[in-house]
Parts: structure tokens; sequence; C-alpha cells
């Protein structure tokens, strides 16, 4: 059986760190909760879990950040960025 898939949709990107930004994934803290029905549960933390873009835009902003970044780190050229990326 193939493990569960951790996703993480996000609105605005300015709130995803540069690191979590380039790999796609980032580590997520899920504070202690008790639900009356069920019980508590102890603070955790999830690794690796996926990113997605919420919705279009953040995705096309998510695209227009890594092509700017690869320029910044020297990757590719202003030339090779989409010229739609602004």
């Amino acid at each position: 059986m193939a493990p569960a898939v951790k996703r993480l949709g996000f609105c605005l990107l300015a709130g995803v760190p540069e690191a979590a930004r380039r790999s796609f994934s980032r580590d997520v803290e899920v504070p202690p909760v008790r639900f009356e029905q069920i019980g508590e549960f102890q603070a955790s933390k999830m690794q690796k879990v996926e990113l997605v873009p919420a919705f279009p835009a953040d995705a096309l902003e998510w695209c227009h950040w890594l092509q700017w970044d690869a320029v910044s780190q020297g990757y590719a050229t202003p030339a090779m960025v989409d010229p739609r990326g602004n």
C-alpha cells in the first residue's frame, strides 16, 4: 500500500519560507488539541508536507517567483525567463 500523500494548500506566497518555495514542501507544526468527544492529542510535527497552490493566481505567483529566483541564484538569465512573468 502506498503511503498517504500529505499536501498543504496555500494562499499568499508571502507566508511561505524561501526554502519551502524551492523544495515544494515544508514541515508543519500541529499544536495540541482537545476534542470533547474523542479526547486530547499532543502536539506533533508532520515532515515534508507537499505544498500546492490553492488558486491559479497563487500558482502563477509561485511560477514567477521561481523564475526570478533562478535568475538571482545564477541558474538562469533574464532572457530565459518567461516575458509574461514581468
